[in-house]
């Protein structure tokens, strides 16, 4: 059965899907994934409402700091739809269960690589990527800091947040919202199963 043909019908049945996600391998989930295009990521966020996704399933909470773990994505941007959200565990106290991150895709030399914060929103049940907050540090490996809301990264990532909603056990789907309103923008995140 291909990903495809669970919307053929115009309903949604979300258990199905993420029990056809969850039987698949790495390599075959990430391909499904990234075959879903805007009308099917638009059913996917619909039929998500209410599935939490957090901070501890983005990123294990017994995982050191700087531990990063990947997620593969596809968005529904017309254009360099595949891209990956790497986050870690803090590498410094911050008082409060969060993940730090950064966008990797072929664009990061002009956009800049997109830091962000990640957070629960315990009134929705839904994980914040908040890309108005840099991280104060960073794992060896990753690109230099600098805000998203300066120079060319304000274009794309300035006063953003998306919203992530739990598909199955590795896929998640999002929403971005700018300045506090949401948009048509939709993307798929398929997480790493097992990180190094």
């Amino acid at each position: 059965m291909k990903v495809k043909e669970f919307f053929s019908s115009g309903s949604v049945d979300i258990n199905a899907i993420a029990r056809y996600f969850d039987g698949l391998s790495q390599e075959e989930r990430i391909t499904a994934v990234r075959s879903l295009g805007k009308p099917e990521q638009q059913a996917l966020w619909n039929a998500a409402k209410g599935r939490a996704a957090t901070v501890d399933e983005f990123v294990p909470p017994d995982f050191a700091p700087g531990r990063e773990v990947r997620h593969f994505g596809k968005n529904t941007l017309p254009l360099h739809t595949l891209f990956e959200k790497r986050f870690c565990r803090p590498t410094q106290k911050t008082g409060r269960n969060e993940l730090w991150g950064y966008n990797f895709q072929s664009l990061a030399w002009f956009t800049g690589p997109g830091y962000y914060v990640a957070y629960d929103d315990p009134a929705t049940g839904e994980l914040c990527i908040d890309y108005n907050l840099t991280p104060p540090a960073k794992p060896d490996g990753w690109p230099d800091l600098a805000h998203s809301s300066k120079g060319i990264s304000a274009l794309i990532y300035g006063f953003m947040v998306d919203r992530m909603r739990r598909v199955s056990r590795h896929v998640t789907i999002g929403r971005a919202w700018k300045h506090g309103k949401e948009t048509g923008n939709y993307f798929l995140l398929c997480q790493d199963e097992n990180p190094a």
